[in-house]
């Protein structure tokens, strides 16, 4: 009877055996380990274990013994004011601002280039005519003091000269 039995057959009813038995008694003695146990694994299931931490040490250390870091509050902190810009010494009219301010890459190129005055007028008339319809009259004597005021040109700047910045817009 035992011969009509492979050995494929046997290993497998023993190993089936073996292992009803051995589940049998870790659920009686060791019931709570292996819940805790099925129940941590399910939780990191497929996830790397993390790395330890190593302890923060400081490389260089500090400066001195005694010493306090460099800014320790911010309210500590003075900060000097800024010194006033051209446009706060001159006019304090939006328009004339506006227009100072477009002149001035204007005025600072005509100086280190050299240029003359007649090179640097039609230049400050494209500025003013960009500007004809909010231009008034008191925002002209503003600019042209601002210019007559500057005085760092290679030539002479004159209220004459300037009265050709406020012919009628170009059409």
């Amino acid at each position: 009877m035992l011969s009509s039995f492979t050995w494929q057959q046997y290993l497998l009813v023993a190993g089936a055996a073996s292992g009803l038995y051995y589940l049998i008694v870790l659920l009686l003695c060791y019931r709570k380990d292996f819940i805790h146990l099925l129940k941590s694994k399910t939780n990191r299931a497929g996830l790397p274990a993390d790395p330890p931490i190593p302890p923060q040490v400081p490389i260089m250390g500090p400066a001195s013994p005694g010493a306090a870091p460099l800014l320790s509050e911010a309210a500590t902190i003075l900060v000097a004011p800024q010194p006033p810009t051209e446009a706060a010494e001159g006019p304090e009219d939006a328009v004339v601002r506006t227009v100072l301010q477009e002149m001035r890459p204007l005025l600072e190129l005509a100086t280190e280039a050299d240029a003359k005055k007649e090179e640097l007028l039609p230049l400050l008339r494209l500025v003013t005519a960009r500007h004809y319809s909010s231009i008034q009259d008191h925002h002209r004597k503003g600019i042209e003091e601002f210019l007559l005021g500057k005085g760092r040109f290679p030539f002479t700047l004159k209220p004459e000269d300037l009265h050709t910045l406020w012919n009628e817009a170009p059409s």
